[in-house]
C-alpha cells in the first residue's frame, strides 16, 4: 500500500475543490469517497487479472487473501 503526505493546506483546498467546503462532514465525505475509489480500483485490477489467468487457474473470488 502505499502511504502519501500533504500538508494540511494541501489537504483543506483539496477538500474544499471536491466537495465545496471545509468541516469534519467534508473531510469524512472525502475520505470515504477515496476509500470506496481505492477499493473499486482493486477489484478492477483483480477482475483483469483473473481474465488473464483463465478460468482454470483463477481463484474465482474477487478477493485475494492477504
Amino acid at each position: 500500500m502505499e502511504i502519501y503526505t500533504c500538508n494540511l493546506e494541501m489537504l483543506k483546498s483539496t477538500v474544499t475543490r471536491a466537495t465545496g467546503r471545509w468541516d469534519n462532514d467534508a473531510l469524512a465525505e472525502f475520505l470515504c469517497a477515496c476509500q470506496f475509489e481505492m477499493v473499486m480500483l482493486e477489484i478492477q485490477a483483480e477482475v483483469e487479472y483473473n481474465k488473464k489467468l483463465g478460468p482454470k487457474e483463477s481463484s474465482g473470488s474477487l478477493r485475494r487473501n492477504k
